[in-house]
């Protein structure tokens, strides 16, 4: 009998604690610029895990005194009623006023995703996107020793232009090299719905009309001339696929699980002298694929997470972290970043280990960091 009170007592235990220990935090109130131009449906897909993070630390948007809600608290496209749209516009900031700007994606709505359905990603004109060089100017304008500021993939690559590219990339640190990728746990265009049909029709171009055969696990690489590069196993990669790799000592700092797969969106960078490498991108390639990368001047390994210190504070998340299609409703208690991950189911190709064990946590030190900060600024 003692045995089974002691188990329901520490079952109980474990149930409340992070009820508990969560009520029990402090809010802090923020004040945050939460910018997503990529915004086709209401989904909010890309900027709504940036919220239920906020408020999952008990981050308050100093401009609402409310939790943030991801339907509003964000600046960029809104998709509304009847094909209908707005476009709001972060600018201009007010000097010294805030404590995170975020540009969680800038790459922007296109005709054919918000007009149509288009699974296979078909190019058509923009309605709206890309970081411009005046968004760029206002956010150097407010950023200081007191706040952060984080840019996502997509911020630097396609629809941005060269000029707020390079002020970004002076911003942050970096430079890009003008290639993106991702790996597809299937190659074959007829057997993958989320193969881009430009993909496979740029690279037949390249190739002289060749037809597109691949098949099986792989990588595709762009660049901004439309080159594609296909890195296929087993002929150019191993059996791994692409991870996230930091030192022991920043795995501790950030409290990540290391080596985690990474399998989205990507972009190549490489740090500026000073910028601190946080995590690399780590592939795992055969002698021909590293000969093909070469061939293009592809470095093997690259910055997955960037930092700067000085004379800001900023971040580069060289993917696209936060997208999550299954993001949960309830945030109000603590280590759910251990308990999630224990009852979501893992389809081949999805994110959400990736999500709990490296993106959470990151910005879960981030903004640990930056609430620390405030607290100590109101003492």
């Amino acid at each position: 009998m003692f045995r089974w009170l002691l188990l329901i007592l520490v079952l109980a235990l474990i149930i409340t604690l992070p009820l508990t220990t969560w009520h029990l935090k402090e809010n802090v109130t923020i004040r945050a610029v939460l910018v997503d131009k990529t915004v086709p449906d209401p989904r909010f897909r890309e900027h709504k895990p940036v919220t239920w993070i906020l408020n999952n630390q008990k981050l308050i948007n100093k401009d609402t005194g409310q939790p943030f809600d991801f339907e509003e608290d964000y600046y960029g496209f809104y998709p509304l009623p009847d094909d209908e749209y707005e476009i709001r516009s972060f600018a201009p900031l007010e000097y010294d006023k805030y404590d995170l700007i975020y540009f969680v994606d800038t790459y922007g709505v296109y005709y054919k995703e918000f007009y149509e359905q288009n699974p296979r990603g078909d190019r058509s004109p923009y309605i709206y996107g890309g970081t411009q060089p005046y968004e760029v100017e206002e956010v150097k304008k407010v950023l200081n020793k007191d706040n952060v500021f984080i840019a996502e993939f997509n911020s630097l690559a396609t629809p941005t232009e060269k000029e707020a590219r390079e002020a970004m990339e002076a911003l942050l640190g970096i430079k890009w090299t003008g290639w993106i990728g991702r790996y597809f746990n299937e190659l074959d265009y007829d057997a993958n719905p989320e193969l881009p049909t430009w993909v496979k029709e740029n690279w037949e171009k390249q190739h002289e009309n060749e037809e597109w055969l691949y098949e099986g696990p792989g990588y595709v690489l762009v660049d901004l001339s439309d080159t594609i590069v296909v890195l296929q196993q087993p002929e150019d990669i191993g059996n791994d696929v692409i991870r996230i790799n930091f030192s022991d000592e920043l795995a501790k700092a950030y409290g990540v699980s290391n080596n985690e797969k990474y399998m989205y969106w990507f972009d190549i960078v490489q740090a500026d002298k000073g910028t601190e490498v946080v995590a690399n991108y780590i592939l795992d390639l055969t002698a021909e694929g590293q000969a093909l990368l070469d061939e293009y001047q592809i470095p093997h390994t690259f910055p997955a997470i960037t930092r700067t210190r000085a004379p800001y504070n900023t971040y580069y998340l060289a993917g696209d972290f936060s997208d999550h299609q299954s993001i949960p409703e309830f945030y109000k208690a603590n280590f759910l970043n251990i308990f999630y991950p224990l009852v979501l189911v893992e389809r081949e190709g999805m994110q959400k280990r990736f999500f709990w064990k490296v993106y959470f946590p990151v910005m879960q030190k981030i903004l640990g960091d930056l609430r620390d900060h405030k607290v100590k600024e109101s003492a």
